[in-house]
Parts: structure tokens; sequence; C-alpha cells
């Protein structure tokens, strides 16, 4: 619902010619666009229709971006503990390590906070799109290794090629962090369908935010 309002607010100024901090813009926008505010509000105010735009926008983000699946949780970081998670039931408690690159939002690291048996390494990154290093992140493969997050940032996707080779060569599990590349592509393909998971967020940092 924010992300269309804001596009309305956007276009709006756009089309008006008006900066969007003007102090109008608020008696303008309820003029134009009352009607819409309201079913957005009441879309808001009701669990029923929240579950089914939720699920609709999904739907539309899987045609888009031709993902097999998509979820909404409340967060990025509520959505890589998920994939922790998982990763720990799969090897039943075992001690285990995933690849982070070394340079990362804070709540990736602390995603790891519940999980005892799950230990994360920092990779370097290259010096020139501060995406993981893939030549470091073969020397630092151990046999607890089980995953690599594949962090594109700042719209720059990681090598996925070489990634993709690693992750076939030691049998590891591929997590791509999409949150700061939403939308963008590796050899014409979207980021978030080479990994065996992907996550994405919408916070206030991010390229398109709900903020």
């Amino acid at each position: 619902i924010t992300i269309y309002l804001n596009l309305k607010v956007l276009n709006f100024c756009m089309q008006e010619k008006i900066r969007h901090d003007d102090l109008r813009i608020d008696r303008m926008l309820k003029e134009k666009y009352l009607e819409e505010l309201q079913g957005a509000i009441s879309i808001a105010t009701s669990a029923w229709e929240v579950d089914k735009y939720v699920a609709s926008l999904a739907k539309k983000f899987c045609e888009k971006f031709f993902y097999k699946d998509f979820k909404f949780l409340n967060s990025g970081t509520e959505a890589l503990a998920f994939i922790l998670w998982l990763l720990e039931q799969e090897n039943q408690g075992k001690e285990i390590e995933v690849i982070i690159p070394a340079v990362e939002y804070y709540s990736i690291l602390s995603s790891f906070y519940p999980f005892k048996n799950i230990k994360p390494r920092l990779c370097d990154v290259n010096s020139d799109d501060l995406t993981i290093d893939t030549e470091k992140l073969r020397g630092m493969i151990t046999e607890n290794t089980k995953a690599v997050i594949a962090t594109h940032i700042f719209g720059n996707s990681c090598r996925m090629n070489e990634l993709e080779k690693i992750k076939e060569e030691h049998g590891l599990i591929l997590i791509e962090d999409v949150c700061r590349a939403l939308g963008n592509k590796f050899n014409d393909k979207y980021l978030g369908n080479f990994g065996d998971f992907a996550f994405f967020s919408f916070s206030n940092s991010k390229l398109m935010s709900c903020f």
C-alpha cells in the first residue's frame, strides 16, 4: 500500500510541477486521491483484506521476476532467520558455518544470534563493487561450511556464474541477499533466481522502501 501511494505522490508532484515537500501537497493529494486513500485505509484495517492484498502482491512478484514462490514476512531479517532455522533443522543441531561478505547490513549478523550451532564467517569483498570475493571465498570453505550468502549490494550483483560453480563443487546452499538490488539482473536473469533461497527487504535503506 505504502509503495503504491508513494508512487502516486511522486507522479502527482511531477504532473503538478511542485516539490514533494511543498506545504500544499497534503490538501492537493487529499482532493485528488481521497477515494484511493480511503480504500488503502480500509485494506489496512481489515485482516482479511490485507491477506488478499499480500497474496496478490506475492503473485505479482513471481510473475514479474519469474520466482517460483514468494512469501511475505515482517522483515528481511526475519526471512534470513527462517532460512537459518531450516539449515539448523537440516543439519540436526551439528555445528556448521555460513560464509557472508564482510560488507553487509548489521541485521544479517544479528539473524545468527538465536542459532548457537551456526557460525557466520566473514569473507572479504571486491574493491570495485563490494560484492563477495569468490577467490577468497574458495580459500575459506571447510568441511563445516554449509552455505554462502551472496549479497547484491548498492545495485551491484555478485559474480553469480562463479558462485554457482562453487556451490556445485562443494555442495553448498546458496542464499541470495537481494535487499538492495531488487529488480537488477545478472546475465539477463533477475537476481533472486540463482540461489536455493533469496530474501528481500523494503525498509528505509533499500532501493524500494515502504517507509
